[in-house]
């Protein structure tokens, strides 16, 4: 092999490879066009690095036309409606072979290379546009067409080296995403904002059984349909993958990919959203949503001084900390406690105060300028008792949404978990009316491909940890879950709390996903 060889094509067979490119390099010049004779080379090269080489048997004229046959048989060659067309006793002809000489070469060549029609790998780079199997990816564990999905979906599958390029919106008629809302560009600390979800390790297989069944669609209809055109073949991929999203799978609590979709992109308040916060609910309604009694007495404190001067890091002064502690309402835990020595505590040593006050900024309530905090016109209008039920919805999305929620237990992030948190929620009306620890609720609540790819721990449950920390108790301090003490599992280093829902969260939260009425979920929860 020459060190200078860019098909790193192995000494031994250099000189049938030679043979064989002359004869596709010849052909693809008269009848095709550079395309089918690049690939045409890139497959001899291939084939040639075999050990051992199916080239080194038979005569290089053959496996030429073989090679012609197999890049024109994935490219649709014989297809009237493409540019190049060429039958298949023409393509024989113009190679010096007979069609029988060539269907055997084919089929060597497509066993060893395991050939599907529209394979990306063999498609000509101008076609590769119109070829569906290239396009198919998996957005929240959805596949979709990424050629039909808004830019910046595409550019993120462009780097995850999902798809080829990165398809021309113009072209397909692509509208990008409207621009976040005003609150939710404006600047705070990076730490406090999520990173963006990826696309997780074990999504990967369900992308693999995603592409065997999409691969099986293209083989089925042109098993019935020998003559069918690239077009066709595009929507029939394009109806079993709306087929595919529609059907209700057991590994996803009963719901279809499609329902399972709507629940991810859900923004939590529109009209239209899968998941509703109802803000209407009263004020005497809310006395379990501790977080929203802690930010409505911080809203009030600002209310009451016009403005407050931050800190040197940027929180709130001590003072205001300790007049907040002697105001709030007893918890029933540590923080009903007075402080301990004579110094009054930071504002990130109360959290009641301090996870509060991070959502309000978050949320667009209260801002920071030029070292001073006070409310903004929309926290002024939140502050009243009577849109308690709104500053609850408020709070509640912002944190979920908006909050990077590593922050709350330092285990590192996990964008993915957050990133499907849409879904956590729909399970947790299903199946979090007893009294379970965060241990027994991770494989029902997570969704399964993100479940799959969280971190583990060798000393601890992680998982467990993170569904505790990120979503249980924050919904308890919210009040729509409720905990209790439960004893220690053997081995455990710590005892766990066991959760339910409480009697708020069916009045606070309403979902608008499709079902198929339970046939689809697992027997333990019909």
């Amino acid at each position: 092999m020459s060190a200078s060889d860019p098909q790193h094509v192995p000494s031994r067979v250099r000189a049938r490879f030679d043979e064989i490119v002359a004869v596709t390099d010849a052909v693809a010049a008269r009848h095709l066009d550079a395309d089918y004779a690049a690939l045409c080379r890139r497959m001899a090269a291939v084939l040639a690095r075999r050990r051992p080489s199916p080239l080194e048997r038979r005569e290089a004229r053959t496996w030429a036309a073989g090679i012609l046959h197999a890049v024109g048989w994935v490219n649709f060659l014989t297809d009237p409606s493409q540019q190049p067309h060429l039958t298949a006793p023409a393509l024989a002809a113009a190679a010096g072979v007979g069609q029988s000489t060539v269907a055997a070469a084919f089929r060597t060549i497509q066993d060893t290379l395991d050939l599907v029609r529209l394979d990306p790998e063999w498609t000509r780079p101008s076609k590769l546009l119109g070829n569906p199997l290239a396009w198919i990816v998996l957005v929240d564990g959805l596949p979709v067409d990424v050629r039909e999905a808004p830019r910046e979906v595409q550019e993120v599958a462009f780097r995850q080296g999902l798809i080829p390029f990165v398809p021309g919106p113009a072209r397909w008629g692509v509208e990008r995403l409207a621009q976040p809302a005003a609150e939710e560009r404006d600047a705070d600390p990076p730490p406090l904002r999520p990173p963006p979800p990826g696309t997780p390790a074990a999504l990967r297989d369900v992308m693999a059984d995603v592409m065997a069944e999409a691969e099986a669609v293209v083989q089925q209809t042109l098993a019935a349909h020998p003559d069918a055109t690239v077009d066709e073949l595009n929507a029939a991929l394009r109806t079993a993958t709306a087929r595919y999203n529609r059907r209700a799978q057991a590994e996803l609590g009963g719901l279809a990919p499609a329902a399972v979709h709507e629940l991810l992109a859900a923004d939590w308040l529109g009209a239209g959203s899968a998941i509703r916060l109802d803000d209407s609910i009263s004020l005497d309604e809310l006395a379990p949503a501790r977080t929203l009694h802690d930010a409505r007495l911080a809203l009030a404190m600002l209310a009451e001084r016009g403005a407050v001067k931050a800190t040197p890091n940027g929180n709130l002064p001590r003072a205001f900390v300790g007049e907040f502690r002697e105001r709030m309402r007893p918890r029933g835990d540590q923080w009903d406690e007075p402080s301990a020595g004579p110094r009054l505590p930071n504002e990130e040593d109360c959290f009641p105060l301090h996870l509060p006050r991070v959502l309000l900024v978050l949320a667009g309530l209260v801002k920071r300028r030029r070292g001073v905090f006070s409310r903004t016109r929309r926290g002024e209008q939140l502050t009243a008792g009577a849109r308690a039920g709104a500053l609850l919805a408020t709070l509640i999305r912002t944190h979920f949404r908006a909050l990077n929620l590593a922050y709350l237990d330092g285990a590192g992030p996990e964008p993915d978990f957050q990133g499907a948190l849409g879904y956590t929620l729909y399970r947790f009306s299903q199946v979090g009316a007893g009294w379970r620890r965060p241990g027994e609720l991770t494989e029902a609540l997570v969704l399964p491909g993100v479940r799959d790819a969280l971190r583990v721990s060798r000393h601890f449950d992680l998982p467990a940890l993170i569904l505790e920390t990120r979503f249980l108790r924050p919904l308890t301090g919210f009040g729509l879950a409720e905990a209790r003490s439960a004893p220690r599992e053997p081995g455990a280093p710590i005892a766990r709390s066991a959760y339910r829902k409480s009697p708020l969260f069916d009045r606070a939260v309403r979902f608008r996903v499709a079902s198929d009425g339970g046939a689809g979920r697992p027997p333990d929860e019909r």
